[in-house]
């Protein structure tokens, strides 16, 4: 027994080159990171990967090479003939190269899963046949993963798999895919989805789509989306309902709530119903000429107990979509939520700051003269503050 620990020491001394070898290969596949936040794969990947690990495992690797040199320098080459320890050493590598893949599946899990994630997105990309652009006001870097032309979120459709895809901007990283069924309206889960759940967005789509209508199930989710709607235009419908992510079980998050599609709070699905009206609206502001301070405000309007302020050197703001209209007229007259005016007018704006501990998100336009500011939405305190470009946010606003 004493004269085989020494063989079997060697055996184990070759265990960090297979795991770097592995390591290796694992990199040049999922590819390795960079400092400019992209990946390297193939060859630079794999030899990334084994630089990488090798740093890992420098102490050990060097234990391991030191014990080799001193066992073939007292152990003739000679004695390597010898059948039982080729055997040895062959069985040994093949454990231990299964043993090192399973630990890198176990301590990689994340990046495994982010990499097939990765080729899902690209594949679902390359087959979409419509590709919708929402949330350009969240823009940073990139787009998931950094693939190219995909800064934006995105919603992906498939006609040929009926697939609906969600890629989410950079700060999320995350790509998921939904497979719809063809149903009709008489169809008990069609009427659960129109019954229960909430609009989140209408989009006008494309040939050959008509229709993409997404469903929130109650406020407090308002971020995620429980249900798909497709209507094809030969008026088919497609479905897909109790939407979760497998491994939290939660509804899947999508952003749709603030996109540029947002319909509102709490309104739900009529068949009977014509399209929503997604014609851009514009808009100007009046002051008054008597020199008011800016920073001071008045209550213009209050609705559902939300109230809109103006600063008090602001007179008016007109709302122009076919006719002229105060903004006040405007969302008494219009079968909208006062969520989806609101978002009607943020599209025209660019987000200058949005300040994610309270929600509070603030909108500018110079060539508009406009500043506007939303208060938490999912909290009490909702009001939303107008004035001019020189509006600045204080703490005393959304309290």
């Amino acid at each position: 027994m004493k004269r085989k620990i020494p063989k079997i020491l060697l055996i184990i001394s070759f265990l960090p080159y297979i795991a770097t070898i592995i390591y290796g290969l694992y990199r040049a596949f999922v590819g390795f990171p960079v400092f400019s936040g992209d990946r390297v794969y193939g060859l630079g990947g794999f030899i990334g990967g084994l630089l990488e690990f090798l740093c890992i495992l420098a102490i050990p690797t060097l234990i391991c090479l030191i014990y080799q040199i001193c066992y073939f320098m007292r152990n003739k080459i000679k004695r390597l003939k010898n059948v039982k320890l080729k055997i040895y050493i062959i069985v040994c590598l093949i454990i231990g190269g299964i043993l090192t893949t399973i630990l890198l599946i176990f301590f990689y899990s994340f990046e495994i899963k982010q990499f097939i994630e990765k080729q899902n997105a690209i594949q679902m990309i390359k087959n979409a046949e419509e590709k919708i652009a929402f949330n350009k006001h969240y823009t940073n870097i990139g787009g998931i993963f950094n693939i190219k032309g995909y800064e934006h979120n995105h919603i992906l459709i498939d006609y040929d798999k009926f697939e609906v895809g969600m890629l989410l901007r950079p700060d999320y990283d995350e790509f998921w895919k939904v497979k719809l069924k063809k149903t009709t309206k008489d169809n008990t889960e069609y009427k659960h989805i129109i019954n229960n759940y909430y609009i989140q967005t209408d989009i006008p789509l494309k040939a050959p789509g008509k229709r993409l209508i997404t469903f929130y199930e109650d406020r407090s989710l308002i971020h995620t989306t429980i249900a798909i709607l497709l209507i094809t235009e030969d008026d088919t419908v497609y479905i897909a309902d109790n939407i979760k992510d497998n491994k939290t079980n939660f509804t899947r998050y999508t952003g749709l709530n603030t996109s540029d599609y947002f319909i509102g709070y709490d309104i739900k699905y009529n068949d009977d119903k014509s399209q929503i009206d997604n014609k851009e609206i514009d808009f100007y502001l009046i002051k008054s000429n008597n020199n008011l301070n800016s920073e001071n405000f008045k209550i213009y309007y209050t609705f559902d107990n939300i109230n809109i302020y103006f600063t008090s050197n602001l007179e008016e703001m007109y709302i122009v979509k076919d006719k002229t209209s105060s903004l006040e007229y405007y969302i008494k007259n219009n079968n909208l939520s006062l969520e989806n005016v609101i978002t009607q007018i943020t599209n025209k704006l660019n987000m200058n700051d949005a300040l994610y501990d309270g929600g509070i998100e603030i909108y500018k336009s110079e060539d508009k003269d406009i500043t506007l500011i939303k208060c938490n939405k999912e909290k009490d305190n909702q009001n939303i503050f107008i004035g001019d470009y020189s509006l600045k946010y204080s703490d005393n606003m959304c309290r």
